[in-house]
């Protein structure tokens, strides 16, 4: 189980390094990316818990009404 987790994180880092300067892209759609469509609430975990590595656009990132969700998580709002 612990091993599925690492594997989900690890293609949640990739599809979230590969979104554009200038674009987002929902929880939803990286679960649904990284294989796990209905696992948008584990791509927010991850983020908040910096379990996707260094380097990762959490700016980029929004919920399914297109607002920026984990804003508490940034130092400025």
């Amino acid at each position: 189980m612990e091993n599925d987790n690492f594997d989900f994180y690890r293609r949640a880092a990739i599809v979230c390094r590969r979104i554009p300067y200038g674009k987002t892209a929902t929880y939803g759609q990286i679960a649904l990316l990284c294989g796990k469509p209905r696992n948008a609430r584990q791509v927010g975990y991850a983020l908040n818990r910096g379990r996707l590595g260094d380097g990762i656009p959490a700016h980029r990132v929004v919920n399914s009404r297109g607002i920026l969700s984990g804003a508490a998580a940034f130092e400025t709002y």
